[in-house]
């Protein structure tokens, strides 16, 4: 087991003892940036090939009041979250707001 992967199970085991002691916190939120999505799964009602992104400047202050409020996980899902233009901007906000 590499060092990284050690760090990440610590991580993650602290935010679950964190979220039994501490229950006054979201433990997962999802964030949908975009509900495009590049592909026609059969299961999925969430296809769509003409929403625009949800801009930075409005999903911003929303990952910021998710730190206020002590989340634990933040995931980013949507339609296809990777056709977001600006999401590597996204992951760093939501993992320097934790």
């Amino acid at each position: 087991m590499t060092i990284s992967t050690v760090s990440r199970k610590a991580r993650s085991l602290r935010e679950f003892a964190r979220g039994l002691v501490h229950t006054a916190h979201p433990l997962l939120v999802q964030i949908i940036p975009i509900r495009r999505c590049n592909i026609d799964c059969g299961y999925c009602n969430e296809y769509d090939k003409v929403s625009a992104p949800v801009p930075v400047a409005v999903l911003k202050p929303r990952i910021d009041k998710l730190a206020e409020l002590g989340t634990s996980v933040v995931a980013f899902s949507g339609g296809e979250p990777m056709l977001h233009p600006d999401l590597d901007e996204l992951i760093v906000t939501s993992a320097t707001a934790a």
